[in-house]
């Protein structure tokens, strides 16, 4: 059985199947709500040479964020801290 990965582990591994592959995302937003982890997203999609567009801590502002255009890819918290569920934000 493989080890568990944790949530920084599978993060970075699927962003290097991202960059593996032949297309690049060129928007990627973070739907987070805490500032720390926001961070620490962004620093480590800058240094894999990722267009991070920003950060948002609700699901509306995800929503609007996404149908706005220009965001590509999303990575999104599963709990946001006021009870939200990133579910809506991934049907965009």
């Amino acid at each position: 059985m493989a080890p568990a990965l944790g949530l920084r582990g599978a993060v970075l591994a699927r962003v290097n199947d991202v960059m593996e592959s032949d297309t690049m995302p060129g928007h990627i937003l973070i739907v987070e709500d805490d500032p720390l982890v926001s961070m620490m997203f962004e620093e480590y999609l800058d240094v894999l040479g990722c267009d991070v567009a920003g950060g948002v801590e609700t699901v509306s502002s995800a929503i609007f964020r996404i149908t706005a255009g220009s965001i590509d890819a999303a990575i999104l918290d599963v709990h946001l801290a006021n009870g939200e569920t990133s579910s809506r934000s991934q049907r965009c």
